[in-house]
């Protein structure tokens, strides 16, 4: 199954781009990925939104590895929102635990 997002570890952070609209099982596969290799490291995640859309379901998932690493504001950091996803991004209070950096690169050096 193809699913609409890529993991990748570059520097000392995790980067998650996020290609499209992920459906539920999209959903439930990144959980499964994240919880089980991501969740309980150090490395900050970084996400990429530049080629996609939040949805609730994704929102949760991002809440649950807050709450998994102790809401560290260090730990999740989001790039490349446009308007509408900053708004529905903000809409569920997320953005109040995490960082929001213009770009990916930008991001990537959150912990020099």
């Amino acid at each position: 199954m193809d699913f609409p997002f890529s993991l990748v570890k570059l520097d000392d952070v995790i980067v998650l781009r996020i290609g499209g609209y992920l459906d539920r099982r999209g959903i439930k596969h990144l959980r499964e990925i994240l919880l089980e290799n991501y969740a309980d490291i150090e490395t900050p995640i970084v996400v990429n939104f530049s080629n996609g859309e939040p949805n609730s379901l994704l929102v949760a998932v991002f809440f649950e590895i807050l709450d998994i690493r102790n809401k560290d504001l260090k730990k999740i950091a989001f790039t490349n929102l446009d308007e509408p996803v900053r708004r529905a991004l903000e809409a569920t209070g997320i953005l109040s635990f995490c960082t929001v950096y213009v770009s990916e690169a930008e991001a990537r050096g959150m912990n020099r």
